[in-house]
C-alpha cells in the first residue's frame, strides 16, 4: 500500500516541478522580449529573443499602446 502511494506522490512532484520550469521560461521570455522593445528593437527581434528562451511551441504575442509595451507569452 504504502509503494503505490510513493509513487503517486512522486509522479505528482515531477509534474508541479515541471509546470513551475515552464511558467518561468514563459516569464522570462516575455520579460526579456519586453525589455528588447521598450530599448528600441524592431518586433521581429523581441519575438526571436522570446522565441529562444520560451518552451517550444509557444504562442508569442505582441503590442503595444499608449506607450506600453505588452508581450504575452503562452503555451499548453
Amino acid at each position: 500500500m504504502t509503494l503505490p502511494a510513493l509513487v503517486v506522490v512522486t509522479g505528482l512532484l515531477m509534474w508541479a516541478v515541471t509546470a513551475v520550469t515552464v511558467q518561468l521560461r514563459c516569464v522570462d521570455a516575455a520579460r526579456a522580449a519586453a525589455r528588447g522593445l521598450v530599448r528600441g528593437d524592431s518586433v521581429a527581434v523581441a519575438t526571436t529573443t522570446a522565441r529562444t528562451l520560451a518552451p517550444d511551441h509557444a504562442r508569442i504575442e505582441v503590442s503595444r499602446s499608449d506607450g506600453l509595451v505588452r508581450v504575452l507569452v503562452m503555451t499548453q
